[in-house]
Order: structure tokens, then sequence, then C-alpha cells
């Protein structure tokens, strides 16, 4: 065998070898991964510590016999299952969020397309502290809705925010084009209020936050940019506790900036994560991180670039012992791989640490959480069209 040969072949077997395997720089950085689902179309949600201490989360995990169901999982310090449900028997059933009650007891929201309508609409399952099933609502609407978030307010009711199409008639927008949701419902599930706010074109809520004088949301907007503003601007929502609207702010340029999370600092500030394509660079997308001033969503403290790139973006914020986390994806090097990104970063938002987890498929870092065992993080890894939930427990200095 010539040497030229050889090493085509050597290349090929190192390559089958490392598949599915973490690199040499995720594995410094790691204390291990847990994988959940069937490895079809699996998708993370939203996870939580509850009131004891215990590590829940949801997502959707397709079987064999039930397609795309509602998955809830309770795991230990070190991602072992300890308690499970999987609920529901449609194709289309998404959670996206799990709140715990007071009494213990869980919400799980999300979305689904019921055959009554063909439309997806927001349901509500709520569960008790065994994982066992209460009662399950769903919101029936004439045209699509979404639930993105959802927090409970200190009346133990859930503030939901997302978007619907069902209000074309007030913003004579067309069929297809969202605009924001606010929605109060009980802990029995009744509605209870519900506000509509958009325009001309396209609008989201991501994520919603609340105090105990105002409501704040993040997202995406087209119908509320300012002069100059093009396409899709990232935006804050101020609004009151009754979800009337009181003020909003737009962040962008003439490309797309989509909102991720927020949140709100002692001193009346707001510290915002968005994905935004600004700066003349054509496709490629950054991560910003931004703080307005004390009270006021209106003028810009700082913001700063945590990173570029071609597959690029935000998708969870926090903040622990007076450090900025921010997670999400990144491909780094501008190949067709995405990794899962975490960055960590000082008050001002600059970069202090990056960390990256790849494999030969796509990795997605879609929420921290923080517990007293330390950081986690949840979101998906996918090569081809199988997906599963991924679990990284980062191993920081």
């Amino acid at each position: 065998m010539n040497l030229k040969l050889y090493m085509l072949v050597l290349g090929a077997v190192l390559l089958f070898a490392n598949c599915g395997k973490t690199t040499t720089e995720t594995d410094n950085h790691t204390e291990f991964i847990k994988f959940y689902g069937n490895a079809s179309e699996d998708n993370f949600a939203c996870a939580i510590e509850n009131n004891a201490g215990e590590i829940i989360f949801t997502g959707a995990v397709t079987t064999p016999k039930k397609g795309l169901q509602v998955y809830v999982a309770q795991v230990d310090i070190f991602g072992t299952v300890v308690k499970e449900l999987f609920y529901g028997d449609s194709l289309n059933q998404n959670p996206t969020v799990i709140q715990q009650f007071t009494d213990g007891t869980y919400a799980i929201l999300g979305n689904v397309i019921k055959p009554e309508n063909g439309k997806q609409n927001i349901f509500f399952l709520k569960l008790n502290q065994n994982l066992e099933v209460i009662f399950d609502t769903v919101y029936l609407s004439a045209q699509n809705e979404l639930c993105n978030s959802a927090v409970i307010n200190s009346n133990s009711e859930l503030i939901i925010g997302g978007s619907t199409d069902k209000a074309n008639l007030i913003y004579a927008n067309p069929q297809g084009t969202n605009d924001f949701l606010i929605r109060q419902l009980s802990a029995n599930g009744t509605v209870l209020n519900e506000k509509i706010y958009g325009g001309s074109g396209a609008d989201q809520i991501q994520k919603i936050k609340i105090t105990d004088q105002y409501i704040l949301a993040v997202g995406s907007t087209q119908s509320f940019s300012a002069n100059l503003q093009t396409g899709y601007n990232a935006i804050l929502l101020k609004l009151n506790l009754n979800a009337e609207l009181i003020d909003t702010n737009t962040f962008g340029g003439e490309d797309a900036e989509f909102g991720t999370d927020i949140e709100l600092l002692a001193d009346g500030s707001v510290l915002l994560a968005y994905t935004g394509f600004e700066g003349g660079n054509g496709n490629t997308s950054q991560i910003l991180l931004l703080k307005t001033a004390s009270n006021s969503i209106h003028e810009v403290q700082w913001k700063n670039t945590v990173i570029w790139g071609t597959n690029t973006e935000a998708f969870d914020l926090l903040i622990k012992d007076n450090a900025i986390y921010v997670c999400g994806v990144s491909d780094r090097g501008g190949d067709s791989f995405k990794d899962a990104a975490l960055f960590v970063c000082n008050p001002e938002g600059i970069v202090q640490q990056s960390y990256f987890w790849g494999y030969t498929g796509e990795e997605f870092a879609r929420q921290m959480l923080f517990t007293n065992s330390g950081l986690y993080l949840f979101g998906n890894t996918k090569t081809g069209n199988n997906a599963m939930i991924q679990l990284i427990k980062p191993k920081l200095p």
C-alpha cells in the first residue's frame, strides 16, 4: 500500500472511531453527558429545580406507538432518571414550559395541533408531585397560537407569553403573521385575562418575566421597529400587572435581531441577550448582550458582542455570583457542524471564558440550571434526522 493510500485509510478509520465521542476540549471541561429519548425527533423544552431541590425537565419524545409525546423526567445530580412520565397521543404535542406552584403541583404548557381545528393550540397539563396527571386543558383557537414562555405570579396564576394569529382583523395583517400574546390563567386552567398587541408585521414574545410591579417580555418584532430599522428587531415590552402595555423599545439595524432572554437586576435595569445580524457581515450572526439604565428601557448603558459565527444563536441567560452566563449554539470555525456553547462574561458583558461541546452532528445548549451541585446545561444533540435530549454537566474552574 503506498503512503498516500495508507493516509487516506487511516484518516477514514480515525474519523469513524471518533463518531459520537466528545472532543479533547469537551473532555477537559465536562463532568458527564447524558442522553434521553429514542434517537428519533426528541426535543428538550424546559428544566427547573423544584421546591425539594430536585431537577425536573420536560420535552417531546417520539415513541413507536404514540408518536410525539410530552416527556417529563426527574433526575438526580448525576442525570440518572428517578421517575418519568410519557403523556399524550398526538403527533404534534410539544411542551415548551414547566413551572411549579407553591403547593408542589406542576404546570406544563406548550402547543398541540388538534383535529378539531387543525391549528396550533396552547395546552396546560397539570401534574401532581408524583408526575401523575391531574388535568389536561387545550385552548382551541380559530388561528395558530404558541406558548413560548410562562411564569407564576404571587397569586399562583400563570402568565403566558407567546404569539397568536387570530388578531388579523384588528391589525389588518395577513393570516400567518403573528402578534404578541399575553394570557393569564388560574391554577385550575381558567382564562382570567388576555391581551394581544401587534401591527402589520410579525411579532412574537420569546421570554417573559414578572416583578411585584410589572411584566417584562422580550421577543422579536416587525410592527414596532423604529426609524431606520428594517426586518426583525429585538424588542422589550413593559406591561403592568394587568398586561396593559406601558412601553416598548426595539434594538437592531437593517438586518434581523431576535430577542432571546432577559434578567431583571436589583437596580431596576434590564440585561438582554439577543441574536443579531448587525455589523455588515452578511449572513454572519452574533450573540449580543445589552444592559439598560436603571428603570429605563430606552437608555442603554452598554452593549457587547459575545461571539460571531455563521451558525451562532443565544438561547438562555442568567446571572450567578456576579458573572453573566449565556448559552446557545455556535459553529466557531465556520464549518457545517453546530456546537453547544457556554460563555461566562464579567458584569460588563466581556467574555472571560468560552466552552464548546461538539460531535459529528449538531449540538444545542438551550437552557442553564444552577443547583447546589453546580451548573447543568440542557439541550439537544442531532445527527441527520435523529435527535435526542442532552444534559451536559460542565466542569467549571
